[in-house]
């Protein structure tokens, strides 16, 4: 969580978070990194922003590109966190049913317990949204390319869609509404 004169930038995993705290950082000699207050988790949610009273901006990612990126990022790797994560074993090209389910079992366990989190929007809560794919021309610099997980991983089988739709329901709804300028 980056705190400026005017907002607090909260961020969700996978969505660049790496690569835009360091670039407010060095782009805003004002900005507060308050993520040391809470290690190992740089990632906060919207109720713990709120009480700066500022306006709360996080970055939303495209659904399945986001547990595209989550599944990859621990595939075959433990994490640099905490080395006792289990990796994530398929070595394909596409996630399937078993492997959408082994994600939802990975994140309900690593991340759930730190932030009560498993899904974007459980992090991004009342936050003002900047979509991923967006996020140079909204803050105006070049982000760094940090943190990038390899795309081995890079389609979901139609079983796996189907059921990550269903888990992961109210993402991909708020991407839609998002992305659509509903919201």
């Amino acid at each position: 969580m980056i705190l400026t004169e005017d907002s607090v930038q909260i961020f969700v995993p996978r969505t660049g978070s790496t690569s835009l705290k360091k670039a407010i950082i060095q782009n805003n000699p004002k900005a507060i990194d308050l993520s040391l207050d809470y290690p190992p988790y740089k990632h906060q949610t919207f109720l713990e922003a709120k009480k700066y009273n500022k306006p709360v901006y996080a970055v939303l990612r495209e659904p399945t590109d986001w547990l595209i990126s989550m599944y990859n990022t621990h595939l075959g790797q433990s994490s640099r966190i905490d080395p006792t994560k289990p990796k994530l074993e398929n070595y394909g090209t596409v996630l399937n049913k078993k492997d959408i389910l082994e994600l939802w079992c990975f994140i309900a366990k690593w991340y759930i317990l730190p932030n009560k989190c498993y899904r974007q929007i459980d992090w991004i809560g009342g936050s003002n949204i900047i979509l991923y794919q967006d996020i140079n021309s909204y803050f105006g610099f070049k982000l760094p390319k940090l943190n990038a997980s390899k795309q081995q991983i890079v389609a979901l089988d139609l079983e796996a869609m189907s059921l990550a739709k269903e888990i992961w329901a109210e993402d991909y709804k708020l991407y839609e509404e998002v992305q659509s300028g509903l919201k």
